[in-house]
């Protein structure tokens, strides 16, 4: 009964530092993002053809 309880609480023990452990990588990634500034980006003077016929582009 006691090595259960051991077994249990070595148990919670590792849980706990594998959630501490993903909870440290997310926040250490979150600050990592790069996120635009718009006066950084180019700025799109005309309006660009996504769909356009294969042959029309040849």
């Amino acid at each position: 009964l006691l090595a259960a309880a051991s077994i249990n609480r070595l148990s919670d023990q590792l849980n706990e530092q594998v959630a501490r452990h993903i909870q440290e990588e997310i926040e250490r990634q979150q600050t990592q993002l790069v996120t635009p500034i718009p006066e950084h980006m180019a700025k799109v003077e005309q309006d660009i053809a996504v769909f356009e016929n294969i042959s029309a582009a040849n």
